[in-house]
């Protein structure tokens, strides 16, 4: 200490008394206490500071003592300390002296340091003095940022894998919109993106962006960028720091040991190092395995849906006449006789129509077979469009035809018949094509479906021995 404050160390002054020795023990206090202690003047000049003042703002104590103590101060207490101290000896009004509180101070770098600051007023040889004594914040302001982050990282996490469960999982351009606005705030970026390693093409691997700030995260790496196949094969990070263009990072998602995706971020002022990288790694990670995890459902889903055209395809194999594409047989009387059960069930109209090509064998004979599938696959795309969605068209066999008209009575069944009978004779077709059509109505006399497609067929034979191109009831 400097000899103009060992005065104030003395028992006169409140000091321990006894034979331990006092100035030896209060020098030992105040210059191995972890705080930092100032003392000065009523004119805020500095008169003394001990090693922990030296430690945590980066001066010597000569440095200092005989300065204003407003040199140690951040704004706005620098410029105002001289009145808080005249105020408190004029009015006895206190702001920071005589009680504790957090402030902003400042290094000799300039660099700012939160200090926990209590100021005590004392009379020591007949004069006014004061004591600031500093506890160092920064350990515990970086640690409670360290605890803030981490519980942000946290969360951004569990939002991650709660949006993969979720029932909206499927939309992976959500799921990782959502993740890397996390990323750009847990890192205080301004653009980034989420790409997603693709197997296969050409190069083997490329990049598909699956997340992105619009053009400018898009732009951070393309696919064909030579980082992409650096940090592909297995280099843990790409740094560009500030000062050497736009700063940028880029880290590997993994699943495990393989890269699965890539986080691109940029534009964080004090660019980016290996810290900030290992501080999001646990939601890198997690983006990773969600990857992975999208990817084998994706791939369940596709299985699922070539199973379902598998059975679509079997299924029309079963139920569908390979030539025409209409009902094969089995499918049309199966189907026929439902509508029939609930026709009679509800007392509902229903008519069916047997229709015959027209000297048929004649088209085979003079003009071979194949022309005679021509036809019939003409007849049967003029049948099933000229009807209705919900009527039933099938090839019977040969080069018969049964049409079912749900809910149509005997009336407008005639008239549908025509229409076909019409739409047949326009085809332009390699041959000349007519057809005959035989007509049947559900009746109160009609006992099975059976019975009413004899009847059909009946008047299917009077419209052929009657000269054929025609409707017969």
């Amino acid at each position: 200490m400097s000899a103009s404050l060992k005065p104030r160390l003395t028992p006169s002054a409140g000091a321990i008394a006894g034979p331990l020795g006092t100035d030896e023990i209060a020098r030992a206090v105040v210059e191995n206490v972890i705080e930092g202690i100032v003392v000065i003047d009523e004119s805020g000049t500095i008169h003394e500071v001990n090693p922990a003042v030296e430690h945590m703002f980066g001066y010597d104590a000569d440095d200092l003592i005989g300065r204003n103590v407003s040199c140690l101060m951040g704004s706005p207490h620098a410029a105002r300390h001289d009145g808080y101290i005249e105020r408190y000896l004029r009015t006895g009004e206190t702001r920071i002296i005589g009680t504790g509180r957090e402030v902003e101070a400042r290094r000799r770098d300039g660099s700012a340091i939160p200090v926990e600051l209590s100021v005590v007023p004392l009379t020591l040889g007949g004069r006014n003095c004061f004591v600031g004594v500093l506890r160092d914040l920064s350990e515990r302001r970086e640690d409670e940022a360290r605890r803030a982050f981490d519980l942000r990282l946290g969360n951004a996490v569990g939002h991650a894998w709660d949006q993969f469960v979720a029932a909206n999982r499927w939309s992976k351009t959500n799921l990782f919109d959502d993740a890397l606005r996390d990323l750009l705030e847990l890192s205080d970026s301004r653009a980034g993106f989420v790409g997603e390693v693709v197997i296969g093409g050409e190069a083997g691997r490329a990049i598909r962006i699956v997340a992105s700030t619009g053009n400018n995260g898009r732009a951070l790496m393309a696919a064909d960028d030579p980082r992409v196949g650096a940090i592909l094969e297995g280099e843990e990070l790409l740094l560009q720091k500030s000062g050497v263009g736009a700063p940028y990072m880029a880290l590997p998602a993994r699943a495990g040991n393989r890269v699965v995706g890539i986080v691109g971020l940029q534009g964080r002022e004090d660019g980016y190092d290996a810290d900030l990288a290992d501080a999001l790694q646990p939601l890198t990670s997690a983006m990773g395995s969600i990857l992975v995890g999208l990817q084998k459902v994706e791939a369940q889903r596709a299985a699922e849906r070539d199973l379902y055209r598998t059975q679509e395809r079997l299924r029309r194999l079963a139920t569908r006449d390979p030539l025409t594409g209409l009902l094969n047989r089995g499918a049309l009387l199966e189907t026929l006789s439902n509508g029939f059960e609930h026709a009679c069930e509800l007392g509902l109209a229903l008519s069916v129509l047997f229709v015959d090509i027209d000297h048929f064998k004649a088209v085979n004979d003079s003009h071979g077979h194949a022309a005679g599938d021509e036809v019939l696959r003409a007849v049967a795309k003029a049948l099933d469009t000229t009807v209705r969605p919900q009527d039933l068209v099938g090839r019977y066999g040969g080069e018969e035809f049964v049409v079912g008209l749900l809910e149509t009575d005997r009336v407008a069944a005639a008239m549908v018949a025509e229409r076909i009978r019409v739409a047949v004779a326009r085809l332009q077709a390699s041959v000349p094509v007519t057809i005959s059509i035989g007509m049947a109505s559900l009746g109160p006399d009609t006992g099975t479906l059976e019975e009413l497609l004899a009847v059909a067929d009946a008047a299917l034979y009077r419209a052929k021995a009657n000269g054929r191109n025609r409707v017969e009831s």
